[in-house]
């Protein structure tokens, strides 16, 4: 007998139908896209206003020009395991953000109210934006993932001077493998009392 003859056609239709359903959920995964704008290394970094004050008061990036440098980490979604590790790794490495004057900012698409609950849950000692109507994404042209009626941001990363100047761009951000990359980018912009280390040739 046939493997397949096992299966009542029933189930057969199931498994068909399972199937169809796997290729509609790789579908809706491809990015929606966002801005045309290509936002790059040693540009200007886009303006933006943010939907609500930052936690120290600030409505628009611009406020930090001559003051701060800036990290804008945009990410998916909000207690789903990679995007709480991603934060949570912020976190934990707050010291050196603040070493270097650089202020973090977390954006997704989540509502406020989640957006707040994820960073009381954690304890996020930085601002998380919601940023639900994709103000900020379309201004940085962050590709939005719609995942079976669920919309979300790619996982990317903007570092921005004290002059409002792009210094590093990553729109596939590994949380594993790239926070070593950001915080070694961000050290490089602290001031001259916090010196980096040369790198050891072998």
């Amino acid at each position: 007998m046939k493997p397949w003859r096992c299966f009542g056609k029933k189930t057969i239709g199931l498994i068909v139908g399972a199937g169809l359903l796997s290729v509609g959920v790789v579908m809706a995964c491809q990015s929606t896209g966002g801005s045309q704008m290509m936002v790059e290394i040693g540009k200007p970094a886009p303006d933006c206003t943010f939907p609500a004050p930052l936690d120290d008061g600030t409505t628009k990036l611009s406020d930090y020009q001559g003051k701060k440098n800036v990290v804008l980490a945009f990410y998916p979604k909000a207690f789903t395991p990679h995007c709480t590790q991603q934060m949570c790794g912020y976190r934990d490495s707050i010291n050196a953000f603040n070493e270097a004057d650089t202020v973090l900012i977390g954006i997704s698409l989540d509502t406020l109210e989640k957006s707040r609950a994820f960073k009381d849950q954690y304890h996020l000692p930085f601002s998380i934006v919601a940023d639900p109507d994709r103000i900020i994404v379309k201004k940085y042209g962050v590709p939005v993932i719609n995942l079976l009626f669920v919309k979300m941001a790619k996982r990317s990363v903007f570092l921005i001077d004290k002059e409002g100047v792009i210094r590093y761009v990553n729109r596939s951000y590994n949380v594993q493998r790239d926070e070593a990359t950001l915080i070694n980018e961000v050290k490089k912009l602290a001031p001259a009392a916090s010196p980096i280390l040369p790198s050891v040739t072998p």
